[in-house]
């Protein structure tokens, strides 16, 4: 069985698009005529984009903007994906959620400061609801499948519903467990309020930087055992870090990035206290596995680098000495934006690659073996491999992360197999929580 958790999230209206907005360059528009796709233009939701329209704000600014009203916000982001427009007028989230597919979407205009959803019961019930567990057996209205009211509803469901639990094979069935969160710990047997990488090799210690266990960062480092649940701080200074991975040799930990950015350099803390080590400041994202540290670069050469966002495009994968730094290119995509997901048993990196010009097949996923040896596993769009969830006996399983269907998939034998699809009420986002358990 396969442990897994949900996550649900809400977030406010946002005008984000594929590519940096139109900008003026010696007094002229980089881009004149703008679509602009939203999805249900009536709703209180999207008031400013009205307003700015009414005012005649873009024409102001010299702009043709044609905005097409689609069912649901849903849609209106497939517009943009898809390319029949420019803009899309919708949640916050969607800047978020395509990362991971490759999708580098730019939040340039807040249009509401706080959440502009709400669940509304009809008079008739309303007597008798007391939480969200009554709202069981009722028919809930959202603008479409995968919008922000359809994840708002499942996030409210969430709250008082599904967790976390056990996915069997092979007939895929999920088994709630109240207690779980981030990460279950086979060797205690054991939900951990922490993610797969912050574990120890043996499962006996987790790591987290922060004041708690689910802080992302924070100027301290604890190690907490498993077993009698003591944390220990064996840091705490001036530098901000995150976790990257509790290795054999240490836990190897990187800097806290700024708003929207990379993570930079390489660092490795002894586990029983003192000042993390460096190994590298010039590392950009790192990742560590088969015995070396993994980062992200722009090579030069690239003809046609694809978007980047805050950092910058990325389209080149390089391997790292852990004793001295060097690195050496291992896997380089022109006209493309790399992601190192994590390693097989072997410890070669998974390598996910978005390639925007691909409009049929903009996402793969490929087996790095060495310099010269790439094999990829698979092609598409829509839900594809996008996180490493965990590492067992059967092979490497991965997750759709965010993306819908919720699906899961094994690397095994060296092929790539879609191994579920998980389709359960009151589950937003399905996440791979630990490998199988004998």
């Amino acid at each position: 069985m396969t442990p897994f958790r949900t996550l649900a999230c809400i977030a406010c209206a946002l005008l984000a698009s594929m590519l940096p907005f139109a900008a003026h360059a010696q007094g002229k528009l980089e881009k004149p005529k703008v679509s602009i796709a939203v999805g249900g233009k009536s709703g209180f939701y999207y008031l400013p984009l009205t307003i700015a329209e009414r005012l005649n704000y873009f024409k102001e600014e010299g702009l043709d903007v044609e905005i097409s009203d689609f069912d649901g916000g849903s849609k209106a982001l497939q517009a943009v994906v898809g390319g029949s427009a420019d803009v899309v007028s919708g949640a916050w989230e969607n800047t978020i959620d395509q990362q991971p597919k490759g999708l580098n979407m730019q939040g340039f205009v807040l249009q509401g400061r706080y959440p502009a959803i709400s669940v509304g019961i009809a008079k008739s019930k309303a007597a008798s609801y007391k939480s969200p567990k009554d709202l069981k057996g009722m028919k809930i209205g959202v603008s479409a499948p995968g919008s922000s009211t359809n994840r708002m509803v499942l996030h409210l469901l969430a709250k008082d519903g599904l967790k976390g639990g056990f996915l069997s094979f092979p007939d895929q069935v999920l088994t709630v467990d109240p207690t779980a969160s981030g990460f279950y710990d086979r060797t205690f047997a054991k939900w951990l309020p922490t993610s797969r990488s912050q574990v120890s090799p043996d499962g006996r210690r987790y790591a987290y930087a922060g004041e708690k266990p689910n802080s992302y960062a924070g100027g301290k480092l604890h190690v907490v055992d498993v077993a009698t649940g003591v944390d220990t701080v064996v840091y705490s200074g001036g530098i901000t870090y995150v976790v990257v991975d509790f290795a054999d040799a240490g836990i190897y930990v990187t800097s806290y990035p700024a708003p929207f950015g990379a993570t930079h350099g390489l660092w490795l803390q002894n586990p029983s206290g003192g000042e993390p080590k460096l190994i590298s400041s010039e590392i950009l994202d790192p990742a560590v596995g088969g015995g070396a540290a993994w980062g992200l670069h722009l090579n030069a050469a690239d003809p046609s680098p694809g978007a980047g966002g805050v950092e910058g495009p990325a389209n080149e994968v390089l391997r790292f000495d852990l004793r001295t730094g060097a690195s050496t290119p291992w896997f380089y995509r022109p006209g493309a934006r790399v992601w190192i997901l994590g390693f097989d048993t072997a410890g070669h990196p998974f390598v996910r690659v978005y390639t925007e010009a691909n409009v049929a097949e903009p996402v793969e996923l490929w087996l790095v073996q060495s310099q010269s040896q790439a094999i990829r596993l698979c092609a598409g769009g829509g839900s594809t491999p996008a996180q490493l969830g965990a590492v067992d006996s059967h092979g490497v399983w991965f997750d759709s992360f965010r993306a819908s269907p919720n699906t899961v998939w094994l690397y095994a034998g060296g092929s790539l197999q879609k191994v579920a699809t998980i389709d359960v009420v009151g589950v937003i986002d399905v996440f791979i929580a630990g490998g199988c358990i004998p």
